[in-house]
């Protein structure tokens, strides 16, 4: 049986060179830690932060996040889509995910804050009502995505599909609006 670990606080711990015990994390702040390459498998995060830690690489099949919280923290290349999906929830601010996937995951009401989303794989994501708060979007895969209600104002670099995504009261910034006519490859002036 896993260990149940509550209200503790985890500070400059490598865990790529320390072993990292499988658990139940409960209401744990981990600040400038280190996850890259850790298995994270049968490890359940509940209302937890990360302030300014490395994930990178991290394998988080069978991995859950619940009501967690990530701050300044490096998130790259992420198979978020192996993650138990129960209860999953999550929120981002200055963080780096670039080439991570949320493919097929239902993530309503996510916010990403200030955050680097280049080269994210969204594909048939639902991300109602999601905020994407001044995120760079450059390259990042939008296919059968849900963003009903979904906050992009202040991105940039959005390129996606009208067609092959909801985009039902969406909002977007003029700029952001003109954007959705790209692959029509006319020109505005």
């Amino acid at each position: 049986m896993n260990p149940f670990i509550a209200d503790q606080e985890f500070e400059n711990i490598d865990f790529s060179t320390t072993a990292f015990k499988k658990g139940e994390y409960d209401n744990c702040i981990f600040s400038k830690c280190k996850f890259s390459e850790v298995y994270l498998s049968n490890t359940q995060f509940v209302e937890c932060e990360f302030h300014s830690c490395d994930f990178s690489g991290a394998h988080l099949k069978n991995c859950s996040f619940k009501d967690v919280t990530f701050f300044d923290t490096k998130l790259i290349g992420l198979h978020f889509f192996e993650c138990l999906t129960f209860l999953l929830s999550f929120h981002f601010q200055g963080c780096n995910l670039s080439y991570s996937s949320f493919e097929n995951l239902d993530i309503k009401s996510t916010n990403f804050k200030n955050c680097n989303l280049q080269h994210t794989d969204f594909s048939h994501t639902n991300l109602t009502g999601a905020l994407l708060d001044d995120c760079d979007l450059s390259n990042a895969v939008f296919f059968n995505t849900n963003l009903e209600k979904a906050d992009l104002y202040s991105c940039k670099n959005i390129q996606l599909n009208p067609e092959n995504n909801i985009l039902k009261n969406a909002i977007f910034s003029t700029h952001g609006a003109l954007s959705l006519l790209s692959k029509h490859q006319i020109i505005i002036k």
